[in-house]
């Protein structure tokens, strides 16, 4: 079955791709090369909706950072949503931040 349906994504992606570059409407293209008018849009939208997913895919991806040295000294400050503000040491590690965000948010 997969065999069956690769040749006829090429064939609509390849006529799509000579559309684009020979400009002008679809319809008009569709008739001037004897394919189906609606074939050729529901080709355009099935394509255009795989390509949305996949570019959303690939811009979910991660990017390297670089983190800035570590200062004790800095402080943040959290508002909580029970009004209390919490301020912090800029360098706690994660294992110190849970139970702290815990205790003052109310949860347990």
């Amino acid at each position: 079955m997969a065999r069956r349906r690769a040749p006829r994504r090429e064939f609509w992606l390849e006529n799509l791709r000579r559309w684009r570059e020979q400009g002008g409407t679809l319809k008009a293209y569709a008739q001037a090369n004897g394919l189906s008018v609606s074939a050729l849009y529901a080709a355009k939208s099935h394509y255009e909706r795989a390509s949305t997913k996949s570019q959303s895919l690939t811009r979910a991806t991660l990017l390297p950072v670089q983190l800035a040295e570590e200062r004790r000294s800095e402080t943040i400050r959290i508002a909580l949503p029970n009004g209390v503000l919490l301020e912090v040491p800029s360098g706690l590690s994660a294992g110190e931040w849970t139970p702290l965000m815990m205790l003052m948010s109310g949860s347990r």
